[in-house]
């Protein structure tokens, strides 16, 4: 199955959506909708999408993070399932707990979007922290179960960290700007926010088909490359003898 296309197309998705809502507050002559401050020239995602395009907010909101939830479910799957005892401190316990921060945080994008800040304004800035919160938790969690990976997992880890890096920036930076009622400038960031924020889910494309390809072809020398990845360790001298396939996909090395 080809896992990749579901951070692709989340990605897309989410992208077309912003930026068809940011092409039609430009072309509608930058309209000031009632939900905007008595400062504020610049319209917040949440402005748009509470009024004609609130329909398509909703659905490129709900269509992206189910879309990402099987992306991101979908790599850990691939990538722990033969995972070694001892490594459960160092990568289930973080997977598990980056899943459940994203669920969190999917359920609170697709939450923030139906409850409007036009008619909803306390429940939608409730989900929009809810949503930050988890997905910045989760990319701690996701850099360090990446941090304790091979080399080439730990690339990953570095595009993904400095991702992490410049969105806790901007949202810190983001909410100083609402603190200090420089609110288009808060605005802003929050668009750069958002289209940081489905690059980083675009990141998962060139994650998932090293993933699968590495758990399903059983030649020696991905399987070296598995071994080092995933950073199996044996108690005894280990010779690469024969692969003995388990199920459909699975291979062991056969230590002698």
């Amino acid at each position: 199955m080809r896992f990749w296309i579901f951070p692709t197309l989340s990605a897309f998705i989410g992208l077309v959506t912003l930026t068809s809502m940011l092409m039609y507050w430009l072309a509608t002559g930058r309209t000031r909708y009632g939900s905007m401050q008595e400062n504020q020239t610049i319209a917040y995602i949440s402005d748009i999408g509470a009024h004609r395009l609130k329909p398509l907010f909703v659905l490129g909101c709900v269509m992206s993070s189910i879309l990402f939830n099987i992306a991101f479910v979908s790599d850990r799957w691939l990538r722990n399932r033969q995972a070694p005892i001892e490594a459960v401190i160092t990568r289930k316990v973080p997977t598990l707990l980056s899943i459940l921060l994203v669920f969190a945080g999917s359920i609170a994008l697709c939450c923030l979007s139906g409850f409007d800040v036009a008619n909803f304004p306390l429940f939608h800035h409730i989900f929009l922290t809810l949503f930050i919160f988890g997905y910045v938790s989760s990319g701690l969690f996701i850099c360090w179960e990446y941090y304790h990976l091979g080399f080439f997992l730990r690339m990953s880890f570095y595009s993904k960290l400095g991702l992490f890096l410049v969105e806790a920036g901007l949202a810190i930076a983001f909410i100083v700007g609402q603190c200090r009622a420089q609110f288009d400038v808060a605005a802003v960031l929050e668009w750069m926010i958002a289209y940081i924020f489905y690059l980083y889910i675009l990141s998962f494309f060139s994650r998932l088909p090293l993933t699968l390809r590495l758990s399903s072809e059983g030649d020696v020398e991905r399987t070296k490359c598995f071994l080092e990845m995933n950073k199996c360790s044996f108690t005894r001298p280990l010779v690469i003898a024969k692969l003995a396939f388990i199920g459909h996909h699975e291979f062991r090395a056969i230590a002698t």
